[in-house]
């Protein structure tokens, strides 16, 4: 067995990473045999006929247990102690559903409580009156996390509880009118727990870091101390089962992804289970708090001002806050007031010292300034509408300046990195394209918001999706309010700007870098079992091209990007960290009626149905103009700590795409055109990188040991032709 070692590109095409071709259609004509169509279609039949049979035997059933429930609240009733709480009571549910992931979450688009919300304890009393409906039952422990109010509404936060454990991304928010009617819910509850505080732990928390300390030795990673936290993980495969699990946080320097953070998941037995990229290490806000209170204590607030000139050579005269140290008479870059510091990010990240920037000392002093005059800006857009610095309790924040490597080389990205010795923490690049845009700053910045809103970011698939999405808006339409950009300047790119190379994502034409215009639209990437660097945890940064089309519709609409700042920040303050595509599909229209903007109702529905993001289940036809082709196989076969993707090279447009298998299946499909096809499928291993790639050969697939080699000669025999509107199948 031939093996690839390293990361490549296996097109050598400016495509990044198109990895998995492989399958020639000679005998089996890849415009879907007729017997391979009516294979699929029996499927489908008899998936329909079954979906049927069991859809009506739950009526049934559900009518059952409805008559035994009420007679057994109307027995409750008449036991009810003065006072207490009654769980249940509401049939009002809009949207209810099982995620992934084991929890259920659910929607509830009207008021469904009789009284008056005014405190924290009112909003629990009404969260309790449905209670069972949104998956809970008398166990079920919430508690208060945050309350935000805006101006239309105010949002109640909780978390759920086993004992003294979170339940991993599970939360319920109850939101009121500001006479305290309520106006609906959005849940993410993980049912029939059943935490025992007697539970015995095979291993403790140091033990727990020592599992992950001895895998990730390899890597260089660093445990983060201080934030091991345990935790209920809901189990993926089985939505009646959860884990006990310790969790260990260690940091995560990779500059691919914007994610500073690892979260590795321990078994109560001490079984490694996987890992995730996270915004920020759940206790790491309770290490070292002091640095950042004593950093704005004996200092006078002054001003700097002088000229910079941004990467298109434009100059400009800006005057942003400095604070003069009382003892030294030393300025640095910063902001009493706003509770901001600018800092070397060298110094900070790798000898742990705080080194605050000083005006005219660094050759990279002209990019510092940029940094903070447009994170400044940025703020004060938040703070206008009530949300005072990045996670809206006034935390100070540090800027980390000239972000680079250990070798000192620039690094060319801006990310948020969590919550560290007090501060909210960002890094950014000036000296190269990622930390000047203006939208760029902005979007990390709202990542930080988001994440306070939700109470978690949980980064894969539909969720990240969505968090990368709302990063994208915010930061577009805060760089439209504040320079007046329009859609002749680039309004709707992501990092556009002369001197910026090329954008990084554009929101209204996503086709133009890779991403799609709807639900199983070329491009799109299905839910993955397993996020990785290699599938951008399931396409956090592709399929987010799908909010960012309803954002540009309702801006063709004539929603004014100050109204889509104020709509948005409502969506953030509703969702759950497993909110998913389904989900929001029914909160959008919602959330556009409760912040004030009836008018616009009707248009998010059409960009939702235009979008596709109410439902991604696999389509099992192609879907618009497009073609289909599927790949079965087997997943037991696929030998362990392996995993499979596939990609499709068209030989008429010299495209690549690339895909992964859908969750929890033994299948992976892409939408693709029409064209002439090699289709390649690599079995590889995400720890070590090594690979074996197989190409389709007419009815067989064939390893190779160079799939560039094979494209290049473009031999017919490992070549198939897909018609518009064809399913084709192979089986691996």
């Amino acid at each position: 067995m031939s093996k690839n070692t390293g990361k490549r590109n296996l097109v050598g095409l400016t495509l990044a990473a198109v990895m998995m071709f492989g399958s020639a259609f000679g005998s089996v004509s890849v415009c879907a045999a007729e017997a391979v169509e009516a294979q699929q279609t029996a499927k489908v039949k008899e998936a329909q006929q079954t979906a049927k049979v069991k859809e009506a035997q739950e009526a049934d059933e559900a009518d059952e247990a409805d008559e035994a429930a009420e007679a057994d609240e109307a027995k409750k009733a008449d036991d009810a102690p003065e006072g207490s709480i009654e769980f249940g009571g509401s049939d009002r549910i809009d949207k209810s559903a099982f995620t992934g992931d084991g929890t259920l979450t659910t929607f509830i688009g009207e008021n469904f409580y009789d009284g008056v919300v005014e405190d924290e304890e009112d909003a629990l009393e009404a969260i309790g009156s449905v209670m069972k409906e949104i998956g809970g039952d008398d166990n079920t422990v919430l508690s208060i996390a945050d309350t935000t109010e805006t101006e239309d509404a105010v949002y109640y936060t909780f978390r759920q509880y086993a004992g003294d454990m979170t339940v991993y991304g599970a939360s319920v928010k109850l939101i009121t009118d500001l006479k305290g009617n309520v106006l609906g819910l959005v849940s993410s509850i993980l049912p029939g727990i059943k935490a025992d505080p007697e539970y015995k732990w095979k291993i403790d928390e140091d033990e727990a870091e020592a599992v992950v300390k001895e895998l990730v030795k390899k890597d260089g990673l660093t445990i983060i101390t201080g934030a091991t936290e345990q935790t209920l993980l809901p189990d993926s495969s089985d939505e009646d089962l959860f884990h006990y699990v310790w969790v260990v946080y260690t940091d995560y320097n990779d500059p691919e992804t914007e994610q500073r953070y690892l979260a590795h998941y321990v078994d109560s037995e001490g079984n490694y289970l996987y890992c995730t990229p996270v915004s920020e290490a759940a206790n790491a806000d309770d290490r070292s708090g002091s640095t950042a209170a004593f950093v704005f204590e004996d200092v006078e607030p002054d001003t700097w001002t002088g000229t910079v000139t941004w990467h298109d050579g434009n100059k400009k005269k800006i005057t942003v806050p400095v604070i003069v140290d009382h003892e030294t008479g030393q300025t640095y870059l910063g902001d009493a007031d706003r509770k901001i510091l600018c800092a070397d990010f060298s110094d900070y990240t790798f000898n742990k010292t705080v080194t605050p920037v000083v005006p005219g000392k660094y050759e990279w002093f002209n990019e510092a300034v940029v940094n903070y005059y447009e994170f400044i800006r940025t703020y004060d857009i938040y703070e206008e509408m009530g949300w005072a610095g990045p996670d809206g309790r006034e935390t100070a924040s540090l800027i980390l300046i000239h972000y680079t490597d250990e070798d000192g080389k620039p690094v060319d990205d801006t990310c948020y990195s969590g919550m560290e010795q007090g501060f909210r923490i960002f890094e950014m690049s000036g000296t190269i394209r990622n930390g000047e845009p203006l939208d760029i700053i902005a979007h990390e910045f709202t990542h930080c918001v988001s994440n306070t809103a939700m109470t978690m970011g949980i980064y894969m698939n539909d969720y990240g999706s969505i968090d990368e999405s709302l990063s994208d808006i915010m930061g577009n339409s805060i760089e439209m309010i504040l320079d007046g950009t329009t859609e002749k300047t680039g309004a709707w790119q992501i990092g556009e700007g002369e001197g910026m190379d090329e954008p990084l994502r554009s929101m209204s034409d996503p086709h133009l870098f890779k991403q799609p215009e709807f639900v199983w639209d070329m491009y799109y990437v299905p839910n993955v079992t397993e996020g990785t660097e290699l599938n951008d945890n399931g396409g956090v940064h592709i399929n987010s091209s799908l909010l960012n089309l309803i954002s540009y519709d309702l801006d063709q609409a004539g929603m004014e990007p100050e109204d889509q700042v104020y709509f948005w920040m409502n969506v953030m303050l509703a969702i759950t960290p497993r909110t998913d595509f389904n989900l929001i599909s029914e909160l959008l229209p919602w959330c556009m009626e409760v912040s004030g903007y009836s008018d616009f109702v009707d248009v998010v529905k059409d960009s939702i149905e235009e979008t596709g993001i109410a439902g991604v289940d696999f389509p099992g036809e192609p879907v618009g103009n497009l073609s289909m082709l599927a790949i079965s196989f087997e997943p037991g076969k696929i030998a362990e700590g392996y995993d499979i993707m596939a990609g499709f090279y068209n030989y008429d447009d010299e495209n690549a795409f690339e895909t992964w298998p859908i969750r929890d299946t033994g299948l992976i499909a892409a939408s693709l055109p029409e064209g002439t096809y090699t289709v390649i499928v690599r079995v590889y291993n995400s720890e070590t990188v090594d690979s074996v790639d197989y190409i389709y050969s007419e009815d067989r697939w064939e390893e190779v040991e160079d799939v560039h080699e094979i494209l290049e000669k473009q031999d017919p025999a490992f070549m198939g032709r897909l018609e518009k509107g064809n399913l084709a199948i192979l089986e691996f």
